[in-house]
């Protein structure tokens, strides 16, 4: 989450830049944005925004700032370069800086943009090593529902009538409840190391 507003952060740098160059550029070539197609390049994900431009350079004449500034990130760095100097005044030295501005926080946008990349690929392949802790959760799970759903079916927790079955069961979920409040089950309703000593010690308590 951090490292994808370090992104979006990055697209607002280049953002207020390229806003100046685009409305420059659109003021001395006289041209006027064609709302439609703007509307059309906006609805579009980044990568598909940034070959839109790329083959079709009409594109850049009504595309918004913010949707360009996201597409540039996703260019090469020759094609980037190229598309911004498509829309920079050479002869105006304060242009100039805000292109060079803008490429530069584009090249950290994409370094950036890798990195999120990365975590997600990270986040989303499964090891070795979490497919047997995942195994081992599973079998607790399974050992501590088999457990409960003893305890709770035994004479002891079945007396006569239809409403006391159903107060134990309440009963017996506060329990638990209570004690991975506390610490002492995990979230797999798997006792922790002070569980015994605790239970040793307050033998008579209800949880």
């Amino acid at each position: 989450k951090g490292q994808a507003k370090k992104v979006e952060g990055f697209i607002d740098k280049i953002e207020s830049h390229v806003k100046t160059l685009l409305d420059n550029w659109r003021s001395n070539k006289s041209i006027k944005v064609n709302e439609a197609e703007s509307l059309r390049l906006a609805d579009m994900e980044h990568e598909e925004r940034a070959r839109t431009i790329e083959s079709t350079k009409e594109t850049v004449k009504h595309v918004n700032s913010r949707d360009l500034a996201g597409a540039l990130i996703m260019m090469e760095e020759g094609t980037r370069k190229m598309v911004l100097n498509s829309i920079t005044d050479d002869r105006s030295t304060q242009e100039k800086q805000s292109n060079d501005q803008a490429l530069e926080e584009a090249r950290f946008a994409t370094a950036a943009l890798k990195k999120l990349s990365e975590m997600k690929t990270a986040l989303e392949s499964v090891t070795p090593v979490m497919e047997a802790e995942n195994e081992r959760v599973q079998a607790v799970r399974e050992h501590n529902a088999a457990a409960c759903a003893r305890m709770v079916t035994t004479p002891l927790f079945a007396p006569a009538g239809d409403l006391m079955p159903k107060l134990y069961c309440h009963a017996f979920r506060f329990a638990v409840d209570y004690c991975q409040k506390e610490g002492l089950l995990d979230k797999v309703a798997a006792p922790r190391d002070m569980a015994s000593i605790i239970a040793g010690m307050f033998n008579c308590e209800p949880a």
